[in-house]
C-alpha cells in the first residue's frame, strides 16, 4: 500500500518507503517467476544440462515477456503459465532455446 489510511500521515519519507518496499516486491515476484520456469525446463527437458545455462534460458524468455523495469501483473500470470506448460513451448534441444527465445514467446502467444 502506497498511501496510508489516514491522509494526515502522509509523508514524503513514508511514500519513498512504499514505493521501494512496492519495487522491492515486484523484482522479488518476478525472480520467483523466473526460477519457476528455469525448474521446469529444468526438470522436464534440460535435466542434463547446467543450472546456470538453463537459468540463462529463462532469464532470456522472461526478459521478452518483460513490458516494465518491475514486474506486471500480466507479465507474471503469463510466467507462471509458461512453467506450468513449459514442454509445450520450449523446443526440445537446448541449443535451439539458447539460440532463439523468441520462439518460446512466440509459441506462447499462439497457444494463448
Amino acid at each position: 500500500r502506497l498511501f496510508p489510511e489516514d491522509p494526515e500521515t502522509i509523508t514524503g519519507p513514508g511514500i519513498r518507503s512504499a514505493v521501494w518496499a512496492l519495487q522491492k516486491s515486484l523484482t522479488e515476484d518476478r525472480e520467483e517467476v523466473i526460477a519457476k520456469v528455469k525448474q521446469a525446463i529444468m526438470s522436464n527437458l534440460y535435466p542434463d544440462r547446467e543450472p546456470a545455462d538453463v537459468e540463462a534460458v529463462a532469464r532470456a524468455v522472461g526478459k521478452l515477456f518483460e513490458r516494465d523495469a518491475f514486474a506486471t501483473k500480466k507479465e507474471l500470470e503469463e510466467m507462471k503459465k509458461l512453467a506450468a506448460d513449459a514442454p509445450l513451448h520450449f523446443p526440445a534441444e537446448f541449443q535451439l532455446a539458447q539460440e532463439n527465445p523468441h520462439a518460446v514467446r512466440m509459441s506462447f502467444k499462439r497457444a494463448a
